[in-house]
């Protein structure tokens, strides 16, 4: 019996605190330095906690064009929600850009002030 490979890039979870993805198994839980093997359409927006340790993973973010030929204008920051009251800023690759959690008049004010500092270096 041959022994098949796994088509799935493996990933290693860097957060900190333990994650219930249910897009793999309605109970599964995954805990700081677990490896699973799971596509980025499974880990979804919690991809920015796992790091790539094996596989090719093409991921199509707001600011990537759909188009090759299209030449991207400039890359958005987002707003994330992260509980009650609190957010961040996450940048067009994931990074989140404030030191601590905000609340969402801050949020967004250190979102504009990303975007035209962006604009200022183009």
């Amino acid at each position: 019996m041959e022994r098949t490979t796994k088509s799935k890039p493996l990933w290693i979870k860097i957060s900190p605190g333990t994650l219930v993805l249910r897009a793999l198994d309605p109970n599964r839980r995954i805990k700081p330095k677990q490896k699973i093997y799971a596509t980025a359409e499974q880990l979804g927006k919690h991809v920015v906690e796992f790091e790539l340790l094996e596989g090719e993973v093409e991921v199509v973010t707001a600011g990537t064009p759909i188009n090759a030929d299209a030449a991207p204008t400039k890359e958005e920051y987002t707003v994330d929600h992260t509980g009650v009251g609190w957010y961040n800023v996450l940048s067009p690759t994931g990074k989140v850009m404030n030191e601590g959690k905000l609340r969402a008049a801050d949020a967004e004010k250190l979102k504009s002030e990303l975007e035209e500092s962006q604009e200022d270096e183009l």
